[in-house]
């Protein structure tokens, strides 16, 4: 997939979609992401759904590996944590 096409999809996702891939991608579940948002666990795993497809993404790790190169998270260094 083309640097053009990624970021016209990257722009395709709604303010909240940007927000659940961020709680996902921070390590929070669906259902914890949900607590935090106020919303239903269904309609974040519908929202979840939506911007994976939205990114040809498939697995969860993909989804955060997505996020840690568009930068949507920070990766600490210190991983002895």
């Amino acid at each position: 997939m083309s640097a053009g096409m990624q970021l016209t999809r990257e722009r395709n996702l709604t303010p909240r979609e940007r927000e659940i891939v961020k709680l996902l991608a921070e390590g929070k579940t669906v259902r914890a992401a949900a607590a935090d948002l106020g919303l239903s666990s269904k309609t974040v795993d519908a929202h979840k759904f939506n911007l994976m497809r939205k990114l040809g993404i498939h697995k969860k790790a993909e989804l955060v590996m997505w996020a840690i190169r568009e930068k949507v998270v920070e990766v600490s260094r210190d991983l002895s944590n």
